[in-house]
């Protein structure tokens, strides 16, 4: 079993989103990320993976999540993605549904579809990505 963990707290101001975003980069499928607050973002995750089931809690403040086109293009591992919320609640929009879920409740994606997802108490729905998309790639997912 492979164990990663990564943890944004002895970081200085101006990389904790950074880190964030790279630590991303070895994330199972690519996505697009944004947040209100780079200079106070305090996160840690902790990863599992084990004979192709990929595990990961993570704890961060809220952000706004993109899988495009583009990066299914570039990565597709064919996988579904199954999180499940603690605290707060989001919106999540893929394959022309959207639904809204919160503390205690499950939501499936594919990897293979392009889809958003934001903090149900955020603006509906961000500006799209842009069409050139930073090499970064972080993960938003907690069990795949």
């Amino acid at each position: 079993m492979q164990v990663t963990r990564h943890n944004t707290e002895e970081l200085l101001p101006q990389q904790l989103f950074a880190s964030w975003q790279q630590r991303g980069a070895k994330a199972l499928t690519p996505t697009w990320l944004e947040c209100d607050g780079p200079r106070d973002f305090r996160a840690r995750a902790l990863g599992m993976a084990l004979d192709g089931v990929h595990m990961c809690e993570l704890t961060h403040p809220p952000v706004r999540i993109h899988r495009t086109a583009r990066q299914i293009r570039g990565c597709d591992p064919e996988a579904y993605q199954v999180n499940l919320v603690f605290s707060g609640k989001a919106a999540v929009r893929q394959a022309g549904r959207e639904t809204v879920f919160g503390a205690g409740q499950f939501t499936l994606a594919s990897s293979s579809g392009p889809r958003s997802s934001a903090p149900k108490t955020h603006r509906p729905w961000p500006v799209p990505p842009p069409t050139c998309w930073p090499p970064f790639w972080p993960t938003a997912w907690t069990a795949l």
